[in-house]
């Protein structure tokens, strides 16, 4: 397991290799809010204070629902399966202050929550994510629903992890 506050990664499986001048590690899979993950992270200039960082994940079948519950919004009843795609670097500044981007795309799931006694709102869409200063941001992205669509920008700050929609 491998644990970043509100997030919990399991089965975990890396291969790590490291020389002076630089760390990589390849996530073969890790598991995710009932989806899997695979990346790689990799720190540059291991001799030097900048230790560039850059991480690129791909991931799918990850429930939006327990997304949001994990930022402190359970019950959504959003019920989806995303496909993410991101490449982050940054230096000593920390994580927190990323740039980089790449994409979400949501699968619409059946019509049930994860809270018992509650309906779902089968939920698609997605579009290009910008990171920019440690915000995930979301222009010109869409999320349809049955009988709707709602099309939203915003982000959400790497780190605090509260989202900021319009």
């Amino acid at each position: 397991q491998a644990r970043r506050p509100p997030f919990l990664l399991q089965d975990v499986f890396a291969s790590v290799s490291a020389s002076p001048e630089e760390l990589v590690a390849k996530i073969e899979s890790a598991r995710y809010a009932g989806g899997q993950a695979r990346g790689t992270f990799r720190i540059a200039a291991l001799t030097t204070a900048l230790a560039p960082m850059t991480l690129n994940i791909a991931a799918g079948g990850l429930s939006v629902e327990s997304f949001f519950a994990d930022l402190g919004l359970p019950g959504t009843g959003l019920s989806g399966a995303a496909a993410l795609e991101v490449t982050l670097r940054w230096g000593r500044e920390g994580i927190t202050h990323a740039n980089g981007g790449g994409r979400l795309d949501i699968r619409a799931g059946p019509a049930a929550s994860q809270v018992r006694g509650r309906f779902g709102i089968p939920t698609e869409g997605g579009g290009p994510l910008s990171v920019v200063g440690g915000r995930i941001g979301f222009e010109a992205c869409a999320l349809r629903f049955p009988h709707s669509t709602l099309d939203f920008t915003g982000g959400i700050p790497i780190g605090n992890w509260q989202p900021d929609f319009d």
